[in-house]
């Protein structure tokens, strides 16, 4: 990633990746996210973060309005004309 120093540490891979610092924490422990370890520091390969993937536009039905006909216009009307 050209965009990143080589090394982050995990206060940096949570503002990239938008998550807790536990979820970094367990990501280390799985081996998700490659470190190195200077002193009690962990530090984060910066290629070994995920790839930001697209994501894909939210398909949204037409919603076409429908007339309401026979006896549900006629019921629907007379109950407004009550109020």
């Amino acid at each position: 990633m050209t965009d990143f120093p080589d090394y982050l540490t995990v206060s940096e891979v949570t503002s990239i990746l938008k998550c807790h610092r536990d979820t970094v924490y367990r990501m280390l422990d799985r081996g998700e996210l490659a470190e190195i370890r200077v002193g009690r520091k962990r530090l984060i390969d910066a290629d070994s973060l995920p790839k930001p993937e697209r994501a894909a536009a939210p398909v949204i039905p037409s919603a076409k309005p429908r007339r309401i006909t026979g006896e549900l216009a006629e019921a629907y009307y007379r109950g407004r004309a009550a109020l």
